[in-house]
This record gives C-alpha cells, sequence and structure tokens, in this order.
C-alpha cells in the first residue's frame, strides 16, 4: 500500500470541505453515511477501490480510482447527481480509513532510529554535502579568530574553531544554532580545508572570551576560553554562570545584568543568538507581568464567549506566536479576531492579516463585523508596482490563499502587526506553498489557526512548530529518531509514528487544543445565547430551561462522536421545550425525553412539527448566517416509538 495515498486522501478531504466543488449538505450527508457505516467495500483491484453505499432510499455504486503517475484521484457513482455527491464523499472518507489501517499495519513494521544510528546518518549527510559543495574561505590571522566562509549563493557566516581534535566550532549559519551536533558542513569544510595548509597548528592564544549558545547543552548559555580568565572577567563570570559554564533556563531574564556589564569589556565577545535568547525571555516575562496587571475586560465586547474561548484568547494575547488548534466547531475564527483586538489596545497595532481559503473570506468578515467597533477589507493587488494597497486605515485586512498565489503579492512594503493563517492544516511539507507565504511575509507576531490534532501528522506539526518557534522541536534528526518510524529500504520515507503523547507536553507553551469532549459543559446554546444581545434565535426558544431535576442528555447523538475522525461532521444539540434536537448532515432529529405516544393527536404532531422547523430555521440562520433553504413541504416527518425525525427531501 502506497503512503502517499493517505496523505493524499487526508488533504484532498480537509480542501474538500472547505471548496466549492461539494454542497455544504452534500459533504454533511456523506459525512453521515460514513459515520453510521452505511459504506462498505465491496471490491478491490490494484488503485480501483469498490463502495456500496446504503442510502436512506436505495443503494449506489461509488468507484475511486488512484492515478498513481499524476497522484490523484478519479470518482464515479452510478446515483448521476452533477458534480461531487454525498456518496463519493462517504466513499473518500471510508476509503482514508481503510487505508489508514492497512498502514497501520505496515507501521508496525516501520525501523526506529538509535540516537547514535541517527547522529551518524545526519554526519555523513553533512560530511557529503562538505565534500560536493562549492565554498570560499577567507581565514583570520589567529586560528581561533573570525573567519569567514562564503557559500554558492553567496551567503557569508562566521566561523570560529574551539577544538581541533574533536572538529568543535562556532558557526553562525541556521543549521549550527539548531542541529545539537556543534559542528555543520561549513565547520567540517573549514576544519579540513584549515589542516591543510597547516601540517601543524600555530601556537595562538584563543583571542576572546566567547558567550555563546552550546549546541551539545540544549542552547543553554555558556562560555569557552581555553585559558585563564583576568581576575575580574573570571569574577564577573562566576556571579552568572554555574560550575558547568551554564546559565540556567530560571535565571536568563536576570542575564541581561551580565550583557549591560560585559559592554566595559572589550575581551567579552557576546553571539547574537545569546542577546536575542535574552530578549526573547524577557519579552516573555513582560507578557506575564502584563497578564497579571491588566486582565482583559471581556464586559466591554459586544460578543459573549464561553469560558474556555476566553482562555484562548488570554493565550493568544499573551503571547507573541502561537497555534490554536481546537477541534472543529468550537469558535476559532472569533477567538482570533477577539484576540486581535485586545491586541490592537494593548500594543497599539495598527494592522492584523487574516490570510485563508479563498472560501472562507466571508466567514471571517462575519466574525470581524460580530464586534461592532472593527471593520475589514480585501487586500488588492496594483499590477504596476507589484505591491500590495489598501483603501482603508481598516485594522483587519483579508487576503484568499488562491488569490495570493495567482498574483505573487509583493509584502516588501507591508509588514503586519499580526498575521493570522487560517487553515494551517494544508501544510504538508517544508516546502509547500503556505510556508513558503507565511516566511514571505515579514510580521510581528503570528497566530497560525488549525484543526489538526498533534499526533495525528507529526511532519506537518512539526512545520507549524518551526514556524512559531525553532527551537522546540528541533533538530529533525532528534525529533525524527524519538517519533518516526522510517521505511527499511527507502530512508527517508517515514511510514509511522510512535510516542507522540511525549510531544504535547514540549508545545504547551505555544499551542491549544480543545475538543468538543473537553467543554462539553460549555456547549450550551441557551447559556450563550442569552448572554449575547444579537441573538437570531426567537425569545421563546431562548428562555426554555431545562428541567434540572432530568438534564438532558445527547442519547443518539453520541454515536457520533464515539468515532475518532479528524474529519468527523459535527453534532450539536440544543433544547426545545421537553425535546432536543440533534442537527448532523441532512438528519434533524427531535428526541423527546419519553417516548413519543402513538397515539398523539394530529393536533399535537403539527405544533411539534412546526416547532420543531422553527428551531431549525433559527438556528440555521446563527450557524450560517443566511435563512434556511428548506420549506415545510421540502421536509419529511416521521415518528416511532423512540423519536421524530425530520428529513430533507432530496430534490
Amino acid at each position: 500500500m502506497k503512503n502517499y495515498q493517505t496523505e493524499f486522501l487526508s488533504q484532498y478531504i480537509s480542501n474538500l470541505r472547505i471548496s466549492k466543488s461539494v454542497s455544504r449538505l452534500a459533504y454533511q450527508s456523506g459525512n453521515a453515511l460514513y459515520l453510521k457505516n452505511q459504506c462498505v467495500l465491496q471490491s478491490r483491484e490494484g488503485d480501483h477501490f469498490a463502495y456500496t453505499v446504503e442510502d436512506n432510499y436505495q443503494d449506489f455504486k461509488t468507484d475511486l480510482f488512484f492515478d498513481d503517475d499524476n497522484k490523484k484521484v478519479e470518482m464515479q457513482c452510478n446515483c448521476k447527481a452533477e458534480g461531487i455527491c454525498s456518496h463519493q464523499v462517504s466513499a473518500l472518507l471510508q476509503l482514508h480509513e481503510d487505508l489508514s489501517q492497512e498502514l497501520d499495519e505496515e507501521r508496525k513494521k516501520g525501523m526506529k532510529y538509535t540516537r547514535e544510528g541517527m547522529i551518524k546518518r545526519v554526519m555523513a549527510e553533512r560530511e557529503e554535502k562538505a565534500k560536493n559543495e562549492s565554498f570560499q574561505l577567507d581565514f583570520a590571522d589567529n586560528m581561533y579568530g573570525e573567519h569567514l566562509i562564503t557559500n554558492q549563493r553567496n551567503k557569508v557566516y562566521h566561523l570560529t574553531f574551539y577544538d581541533f581534535e574533536e572538529k568543535q566550532g562556532y558557526c553562525s549559519c541556521p543549521d549550527h544554532h539548531t542541529n545539537k551536533l556543534g559542528t555543520c558542513k561549513h565547520l567540517i569544510y573549514a576544519f579540513e580545508e584549515f589542516q591543510k595548509q597547516h601540517k601543524t597548528l600555530p601556537k595562538q592564544n584563543f583571542p576572546f572570551l566567547e558567550i555563546f549558545l552550546h549546541p551539545l547543552k540544549e542552547y543553554r548559555i555558556s562560555w569557552f576560553y581555553p585559558g585563564d580568565l583576568p581576575f575580574d572577567i573570571q569574577s564577573l563570570v562566576n556571579r552568572y554562570f554555574n560550575k558547568e559554564k551554564l546559565v540556567l533556563d530560571k535565571h536568563i531574564v536576570q542575564f541581561q545584568e551580565f550583557i549591560n556589564e560585559a559592554q566595559n569589556y572589550k575581551f567579552i565577545h557576546i553571539r547574537p543568538e545569546v542577546v536575542e535568547k535574552v530578549k526573547k525571555a524577557r519579552d516573555r516575562q513582560a507578557l506575564l507581568d502584563l497578564k497579571t496587571n491588566r486582565p482583559l475586560n471581556f464586559d466591554a465586547l459586544d460578543v459573549s464567549l464561553t469560558r474556555f474561548q476566553k482562555e484562548g484568547v488570554e493565550f493568544i494575547v499573551f503571547n507573541h506566536k502561537v497555534i490554536l488548534a481546537d477541534e472543529i466547531g468550537l469558535g476559532k475564527p472569533l477567538q482570533a479576531v477577539v484576540a486581535a483586538t485586545f491586541k490592537k489596545t494593548l500594543f497599539h497595532f495598527k494592522t492584523a492579516l487574516i490570510i485563508c481559503p479563498d472560501s472562507l473570506v466571508h466567514q471571517w468578515q462575519q466574525e470581524i463585523e460580530k464586534l461592532g467597533n472593527q471593520k475589514s477589507e480585501l487586500i488588492r493587488f496594483d499590477p504596476n508596482t507589484k505591491q500590495v494597497e489598501f483603501s482603508t486605515d481598516s485594522y483587519f485586512k483579508i487576503l484568499g490563499f488562491d488569490d495570493y498565489f495567482h498574483h505573487n503579492y509583493n509584502f516588501s512594503s507591508f509588514v503586519p502587526d499580526l498575521l493570522i493563517v487560517d487553515e494551517a492544516q494544508n501544510i504538508n511539507s517544508f516546502d509547500s506553498d503556505l510556508v513558503h507565504m507565511i516566511r514571505g511575509i515579514r510580521h510581528k507576531q503570528l497566530l497560525i489557526v488549525t484543526d489538526s490534532k498533534p499526533e495525528d501528522n507529526l511532519m506537518q506539526i512539526y512545520t507549524m512548530v518551526g514556524l512559531v518557534d525553532n527551537t522546540i522541536l528541533t533538530p529533525l534528526w532528534e525529533f525524527s529518531y524519538q517519533h518516526c518510524l522510517f521505511d527499511s529500504k527507502v530512508l527517508d520515507e517515514i511510514v509511522g509514528y510512535y510516542n507522540q503523547e511525549s510531544i504535547i507536553k514540549r508545545l504547551e507553551s505555544i499551542l491549544l487544543r480543545r475538543e468538543k469532549e473537553d467543554v462539553r459543559d460549555q456547549l450550551n446554546l441557551p447559556q450563550q445565547q442569552t448572554a449575547t444581545n444579537k441573538s437570531t434565535v426567537p425569545p421563546e426558544a431562548i428562555n426554555q430551561k431545562a428541567d434540572s431535576a432530568s438534564p438532558l442528555k445527547p442519547v443518539n447523538a453520541d454515536k457520533y462522536r464515539q468515532k475518532r475522525k479528524v474529519l468527523a461532521g459535527q453534532t450539536s444539540l440544543f433544547p426545545l421545550n421537553d425535546k432536543t434536537i440533534s442537527l448532523s448532515g441532512e438528519e434533524h432529529k427531535a428526541f423527546d425525553r419519553h417516548k413519543t405516544k402513538k397515539s398523539a393527536s394530529n393536533a399535537s404532531i403539527e405544533k411539534l412539527f412546526n416547532e420543531a422547523h422553527t428551531f431549525l430555521s433559527s438556528l440555521y440562520t446563527l450557524q450560517t448566517g443566511e435563512e434556511l433553504p428548506w420549506k415545510t413541504e421540502d421536509i419529511d416527518f416521521k415518528m416511532n416509538d423512540k423519536e421524530i425525525v425530520l428529513k430533507i427531501k432530496r430534490k
């Protein structure tokens, strides 16, 4: 089984959910058929998969074909619907599950690297690059001085040799700052070239006291000098470094005092990464102090938030760069725009740029409008200047993915204070277009919004985290041997993951993930709607209260939650007098707390139907901002001993 097929399906289904190629109703209907196990594999021949989909009225045959050469999937269904139908959606979801199960079996046979084995592999890769790539070296007059090396792209890096026996040193290249190896291809090349020119090493002293981030000690602040330091400098060093020549993380903020005092000594050389690390720690402490001294005033908002949404807003506001990875349906866009508004006030931000799929631009505009006092505008492109341009000074700017890639926007003259990237699960590799886009837009703060679970696709989350903080999960070789299973024949082919749960703890400072099960007690419509002044739900529906003696339970809706599907649809429960309505796909059920009597009069049935239709109409408007597209004559009404079922008629 080809690994790319499951990866392709995951990405394809994720894009399908927000695309215009399938209607919202068709997607929800197909998802419901899949969740209720009404899609069954009948045959499989190579890359041809045939499914039978047991629809509510008849069975349909759906065929899926993988095109290996072009890496795409083709679909056919004998329902003869135009475009992508619900049966094809169901078959896609079921195929993804079937192939994933096969892949799980393959993953058990995957190969784990040891730490030593992985280091040997990545060192060999760097040695090969040092041998085959072209560099220009300019040595300083002191063999321990600041040498310069220029690569093929004319990028210049600074080198310093520490140890000629172990061939350890410092390089200003990005790889040396994250690889935890103490060397890189530039140092490997430079050591080799230097020793070719010097059969015996000159007897020279190290020219300065080096303050650097130690790559073999988790990049903690350290110092290096292979001799005796002057008394006053040694005294200064002793006040800030422990016996292992390290600064502990809890003392990083105070290390700014060392940096200040070191300015009096020409002999002390502090690397810029050290200054940046201290600045980052001080900024983090400043945000924590701000959170304590200036709590957010949610009462001043025109919208009401649940407790978990307020926690999400605080998490975003009091961090510079974070990932919001709540499950679908928990209001991530609302949390994002509220947090952006607070940042505008607290940090005097001028611009927040939202980048999202074109199909979600309107949704983001609606979320911004809920704030009442904020406006947004779409970014335009000037074909003459090749620059982005705006017509107003609105705080929120919005840009669609497709529009960005079509025009290849130049953001050199525009630096947003806050960059918000929605649907970041579209990031599927280090070289994906979305990654290049994010890196191509200079920004002060970053919010990545996704519904991906960190443990579901580790390489995807690795890439996301790298955009937020490139020190948490790096280096890749260490991450790989700790979590990845490799194909025994194809070295770079990852066939599975393990030990995913340990990653979550490492990401607590920059990633927030809540699922519906975690906050179910807060997902109560009357509580939310009573708190807001802009509800479109009729007052009589809002004011209905559940009997405290016999609380409502999510009865049949639980079966949709029992399957832990990344792409599972949302099921929302809302009270309607003494019943509840479960909204899932095209089927809407009004469950009575007690069994519905068969002898119910026509009048009571009609009253119940009208109440259910009115509530569904209000609920649909609340969720979509549009009127319910189905009239009473479009809905079938069925009743049995246990439930009352409303079904949308197919046209």
